[in-house]
């Protein structure tokens, strides 16, 4: 990026058009359900449609706000309400980058900061000329503190992230709703209710659970190996490994590091590391196959 280049990246203008005919469209067809319905006053409906306007208005407001800024000093991410982040080039720790994520650890800032190409328009305009942007600026300097590292080195997983738990929040938050609308909607039947809540949320144990194992424990590199620190060590030695796959989120979450070996087993090293940009390198320079690339299957 030349010395005096600013850009700024938004989300298309089509898919900013196509919100905004959505939004009027749904809020001008509201009213119709209300027509005739006896069991709704004029003074609920106005409620509803009013609850309704501000909700859509706040979606319509974030989505026109967002957008990423690029200057000689470093990276502006703005959204609604005034809600912004900036950071200079020289506070970039680590880059992660793949087709679907641009992922950064900036110094001071706890996790990384992570821009997602979203379905069908929702992802900033252009996501590729924004990834090569960024690792033109922060790359350089990036490379040089990664060639410097020695092995063997150890990385410690961060765990889950906050966007993981909120998920996990918000699932037992839904799956918890239908034991209340059953308890309200019918009396007795205490134990059965009891019984129903409880089914309802081990669902979702097992899920938690295997992705809380995941996220925990630490990966050792060594001049001849890579090594899995958790409740089951795995040892892979370099020229064992065939297969480095890359995978991407399909939504929420950072994705993960997949080393294959050629007996089957596997590593899975968490993207929300750190250094994941770092690991990334070393395993590229220690591995003698390429980087393929895939999305992550929940």
């Amino acid at each position: 990026m030349p010395a005096t280049a600013a850009r700024t990246f938004t989300l298309p203008r089509s898919f900013r058009l196509f919100t905004a005919l959505y939004f009027v469209a749904l809020l001008s067809l509201l009213p119709v359900a209300f027509v005739g319905n006896q069991n709704i006053s004029t003074r609920e409906a106005i409620l509803v449609w009013s609850g309704f306007a501000l909700l859509m208005s706040w979606g319509f407001l974030e989505i026109n706000a967002t957008r990423v800024t690029l200057d000689t000093s470093g990276v502006a991410i703005y959204q609604c309400f005034g809600r912004w982040l900036r950071f200079r080039w020289s506070d970039i720790e680590d880059l992660d980058c793949s087709p679907r994520v641009i992922s950064i650890a900036v110094r001071g800032l706890k996790g990384r900061v992570k821009l997602f190409l979203g379905a069908r328009g929702y992802s900033l305009e252009s996501f590729d000329e924004l990834q090569d942007a960024i690792a033109e600026q922060a790359m350089p300097r990036l490379l040089e503190a990664w060639n410097r590292v020695a092995l063997p080195v150890v990385y410690t997983y961060p765990g889950l992230t906050r966007g993981e738990i909120l998920g996990y929040l918000v699932a037992v938050a839904a799956v918890s709703l239908w034991p209340l609308v059953f308890a309200i909607a019918v009396t007795g039947f205490v134990v059965a209710k009891l019984m129903f809540a409880m089914l309802s949320l081990g669902l979702l144990s097992p899920f938690f659970l295997r992705d809380w194992r995941r996220a925990h424990g630490a990966v050792r590199l060594a001049p001849d190996h890579v090594e899995r620190i958790s409740r089951r060590n795995l040892m892979l030695p370099w020229k064992a490994i065939t297969e480095l796959i890359i995978s991407d989120p399909a939504a929420s979450g950072f994705g993960w590091i997949h080393l294959v070996a050629d007996d089957g087993r596997r590593i899975r090293i968490p993207r929300s590391s750190r250094e994941c940009g770092a690991i990334r390198h070393i395993l590229s320079q220690k591995i003698g196959v390429g980087e393929d690339y895939d999305r992550e299957q929940w």
